[in-house]
């Protein structure tokens, strides 16, 4: 597995956590963490490019 897919699943399994905490209990790790809101825009940002990422290398893996 290359290292920038590496960094996007953990990435997305951060992004997944953060998500589950705030359903289940209203907490935001990632404005916890950082508290700015330009910061929290570009975590989320790449959250979603980690996303498409993934699913990009993924297709083309199962698509060959």
């Amino acid at each position: 597995m290359k290292k920038l897919e590496k960094i996007a699943l953990a990435l997305l399994i951060i992004a997944g956590i953060n998500w589950a905490l705030w359903g289940f209990w209203d907490i935001n790790i990632v404005s916890c963490i950082f508290g700015r809101e330009w910061i929290d825009r570009l975590v989320y940002f790449l959250f979603g490019i980690s996303g498409i990422y993934i699913v990009y290398r993924w297709k083309r893996k199962l698509l060959g």
